[in-house]
């Protein structure tokens, strides 16, 4: 951090020390530049603090090829091996090397959904269709069939209700209890689908169409050729109704988590257009049953996805945040929900994510929030944490951004990425985690958030500590260097403007020493900025490195690495009379660092400003 400290006097004019040594405060667009902490930067592009020093983002890389059409999903992790990705109208696997691509479905509609990994298969919603994979075949879920009634009678005059209808399908069976006589059955339902029907008349199997029976659609009866033997539960008629709002409800949906019980053994969907959400049934994703859909805040608004914290799954709605909950009780599972924040919502689905146990999510009105507390008693728990880069007209951040409901995300080494617009936002968690004191604007004023440009991406995922993104129709991968694509990133920090801490003196600023890495490569063009230069000046010597790099063999530890050496830099930026003064260090060369590891400077009095 910035300190103000004596130093050696010359001619009778006290000579003072200014100094930054640890340039981790990141971007902040909110307040005025000189009323900045001395870490944080008004003018930060592709930066980010790693190793305690300042230097450049990770750089991209192509990795696969074309698959012919945009990414609309893609699965966050690899699946046994491979990436699995939407594009287009189809569903495609690449290998982890990124060279084999696969096609192993077509046909979907074009437009974007999530993923979601169950009981070892990856399952694919986008408010259409519902497919799953097992890493070999790609289909469409097949709705499971209730057994909706047992023990009842042939005519229908009596029986006991068991599984409800399943919303996403329109097969149900009757079992019934035939009394050897009796070749007429009447089904709980009328007006039957002309889909086959079936039946099992103790272990025999009969289709319709087989002169075994027929069947009296309307009426919703079958008629046995010959009448069934007496015993109970021995005749299962399979027919199907269907119910397309019920279906539809289902299939709209475009949101999926898992939750409940020890292991998380359903599935719940929502974001149909409505705020009702439904359950499957344990360890059975295409069986959502009828007595399992719940509707929260009146039925107004959508859900836009869930999150799990802690023992609460969070149901997302534009303004207002809702929580489920459950306990096994008498011998069944029981779910409630309660409102957790009436006021604050989430409307960019892609941004959710759980960062160090607490739920992280933006939306588009305020910006990014966490969830403090999932208890609704905590009138505040939920927090505003970008305040530092939402921005506003004269300069603009995270809320300026177009399309920010297609914003994608991911939580990865230690950081949040938020990709809108081309940009990323990214905040470095592992320098400043969040932590609640109950002062909001303090809170979120010392967290760390980086700006990067060039970063178009419609899906994120990872493998093995490396981060990947879908780059319209073709995989690209963050790696360790100082290009994209073969060409430059343009890094820029500037220091905030300082007066040093004396609000009624003019100052000279005498020299400066940028500190830097020498084992990367780096060229630091430097300009000087005052308030009477805002644009500033070019100093005329650049800053040089030459790449260097140190070996030595670690005895102990029988590997290589790299010893890393810093070497600092004088300047003499020749500012007379100034009250404000910053620096700007930039580059934007291909294969270069903008490494800077601590910036010192050296400063005196000049003229003492009368009023």
């Amino acid at each position: 951090m910035g300190q103000k400290m004596n130093m050696p006097a010359y001619a009778d004019e006290p000579i003072y020390g200014w100094a930054c040594e640890a340039l981790s405060g990141g971007l902040n667009l909110a307040d005025l530049e000189y009323k900045l902490s001395d870490n944080q930067s008004p003018n930060v592009l592709n930066m980010w603090y790693k190793n305690r020093t300042l230097c450049k983002r990770n750089g991209q890389a192509w990795y696969s090829a074309a698959l012919g059409a945009d990414v609309l999903a893609a699965y966050t992790k690899l699946y046994k091996g491979m990436f699995v990705v939407h594009a287009g109208t189809r569903i495609f696997t690449v290998s982890r090397d990124g060279k084999t691509i696969t096609e192993r479905m077509n046909g979907l509609t074009a437009q974007g959904g999530s993923f979601l990994l169950f009981a070892n298969k990856l399952y694919y919603r986008n408010g259409a269709e519902y497919v799953v994979f097992d890493g070999s075949t790609c289909a469409r879920v097949m709705p499971t069939v209730p057994n909706v009634v047992i023990n009842r009678a042939p005519d229908g005059s009596k029986g006991d209700a068991t599984d409800p209808y399943n919303l996403m399908g329109a097969g149900f069976s009757n079992t019934f209890n035939g009394d050897g006589t009796t070749t007429v059955y009447q089904l709980t339902d009328t007006g039957l689908d002309a889909a086959t029907v079936t039946a099992t008349v103790g272990t025999a199997h009969y289709t319709e169409g087989d002169g075994n029976f027929s069947v009296d659609r309307a009426a919703g009866k079958v008629t046995f050729s010959t009448a069934p033997g007496a015993g109970q539960n021995n005749v299962c008629i399979t027919a199907y109704k269907t119910a397309q709002d019920e279906i539809n409800s289902i299939l709209h949906c475009r949101y999926a988590a898992t939750y409940g019980g020890q292991n998380n053994s359903r599935i719940v969907i929502g974001g149909n257009g409505t705020s009702t959400f439904f359950i499957s049934e344990p360890l059975d994703p295409a069986y959502f049953p009828a007595n399992n859909d719940f509707t929260v805040a009146n039925n107004s608004g959508d859900i836009y996805g869930f999150g799990e914290q802690y023992d609460i799954l969070c149901v997302f709605l534009e303004r207002s945040i809702y929580g489920l909950s459950y306990e096994f009780a008498e011998s069944k599972g029981m779910f409630s929900t309660v409102c957790i924040n009436p006021n604050v919502g989430c409307d960019m689905p892609g941004s959710i994510q759980l960062v160090e146990n607490r739920l992280v999510w933006c939306n588009s009105y305020a910006g990014v929030h966490t969830l403090v507390s999932t208890q609704i008693e905590n009138e505040r728990n939920v927090q505003p944490i970008s305040r530092n880069i939402n921005g506003n007209v004269a300069r603009p951040g995270l809320l300026q951004e177009q399309g920010l409901v297609t914003a994608i995300s991911c939580d990865f080494d230690g950081r949040y990425w938020l990709c809108v617009g081309g940009y990323a936002y990214v905040w470095d968690y592992g320098v400043s985690p969040y932590s609640y004191s109950g002062d909001t604007d303090a809170d979120a004023l010392r967290l760390s958030w980086w700006r990067f440009d060039n970063i178009v991406g419609r899906a994120l995922c990872e493998d093995d500590g490396t981060l990947y993104i879908w780059r319209q129709n073709r995989m690209v991968r963050f790696q360790n260097d100082f290009e994209d694509f073969g060409g430059a990133i343009h890094g820029i920090y500037q220091m905030p403007l300082r007066n040093f801490g004396q609000n009624d003196y003019l100052k000279t600023v005498i020299e400066c020493w940028i500190t830097v890495r020498a084992d990367t490569a780096s060229r630091i063009r430097l300009k000087y900025i005052t308030e009477n230069d805002p644009n500033g000046e070019y100093d005329t010597e650049d800053i040089i490195v030459p790449s260097k790099m140190w070996k030595g063999f670690l005895w102990n530890a029988f590997q290589w690495t790299v010893i890393n050496f810093a070497k600092s830099f004088r300047r003499k930026p020749n500012k007379k009379k100034v009250f404000l003064f910053g620096i700007l260090l930039e580059n934007n060369e291909e294969s270069r660092d903008l490494s800077i590891s601590a910036i010192t400077m050296t400063w005196r009095s000049a003229k003492k400003i009368k009023s």
